[in-house]
């Protein structure tokens, strides 16, 4: 394998025309979608990827003593909530229009925010964000579920006379991310989706363009680390078919192929439990929340990878 950086591509078109056969595309999702009301522009308002680059960067500004609102309902939106939290917040709300069920967070992640004293307001819609050059708080409107909409769940219908304004000075929108499709936009190239995401046989992840593969959040939208790293092991084996190849990855690399024995089956430990920081300690800094297990705790936990069936 040769590794090239630093190398920035222009035109996948070329890449084929040249000695490539296959290009693989993981472009992601690397625009925030931007909150359409009236205040967007105010001083304070901020992007939830923005904030967590920065703060990966050691970049980000200390919110020492400030209220923040955090918009949105995903893990980008916990996380910048917990990430403000610990730059010295005095206190965050996280708003969101379904309610906690819809919420596309992790559940374990809002349950130790909440443990951490971020505050949770579902079914509630911004309709402005109030000030005067710099954000003094944000209107919202209560709200109820409807019929579901596009995305399969019911969709929040503003409530009349139920407007309210949260005070606050900084507002961190995190509302999703815009795939990153540019490199595969040219006449006759790959199909993109209504909903701006790369089109792919979900089976091979191959795109409507002969030779072109793609996976992770450009095919899915913002997700998780692991559906886009199963999508690549998935187009691997795909493009390894498609060059030629069987498609077999080597026997201790990825997929596992063969099926463990009946006995192996039989034998199941129950789920291994890690330590967690305590909250009022873990929320003054960005250190590991989750402690990790104990040796024995990790063989045990490795032996229920054979059973891919069980939630417990």
């Amino acid at each position: 394998m040769e590794l090239k950086t630093s190398s920035q591509i222009t035109d996948i078109r070329q890449l084929l025309k040249d000695k490539y056969k296959a290009v693989f595309v993981a472009t992601g999702a690397q625009t925030e979608k931007k909150l359409d009301i009236p205040g967007k522009e105010l001083g304070g308002v901020i992007d939830a990827l923005q904030l967590l680059r920065d703060r990966a960067l050691d970049k980000a500004e200390s919110f020492d003593g400030r209220q923040l609102v955090v918009i949105g309902g995903g893990n980008a939106a916990v996380d910048a909530a917990r990430s403000a939290l610990r730059l010295g917040a005095k206190n965050v709300t996280i708003l969101y229009r379904r309610s906690r069920e819809d919420m596309p967070a992790y559940a374990e992640e809002i349950e130790e925010a909440i443990n951490e004293g971020i505050e949770l307001h579902t079914l509630a819609i911004p309709k402005r964000i109030v000030g005067n050059g710099n954000v003094t708080g944000v209107e919202i409107v209560r709200a109820r579920l409807g019929a579901a909409d596009e995305s399969g769940r019911r969709k929040p219908i503003p409530i009349e006379k139920t407007e309210t304004i949260l005070k606050c000075d900084v507002i961190i929108v995190a509302i999703g991310q815009i795939p990153s499709t540019d490199l595969l936009t040219w006449p006759d190239g790959p199909q993109i989706l209504p909903r701006g995401t790369v089109k792919v046989d979900r089976l091979t992840m191959a795109t409507s363009t002969t030779g072109v593969f793609a996976a992770g959040d450009c095919v899915s939208g913002g997700s998780t680390v692991i559906e886009a790293i199963a999508g690549g092991q998935r187009a691997a084996v795909n493009i390894d078919k498609f060059l030629g190849g069987s498609g077999r990855l080597p026997a201790d690399t990825g997929f596992a192929f063969a099926k463990p024995s009946e006995e192996e089956l039989a034998v199941t430990a129950t789920r291994q439990v890690e330590k967690m920081m305590p909250a009022q300690q873990r929320k003054l800094n960005f250190h590991e929340v989750v402690l990790g297990l104990e040796k024995e705790q990790a063989i045990r936990e490795a032996k229920r990878c054979l059973r891919c069936d069980l939630e417990d």
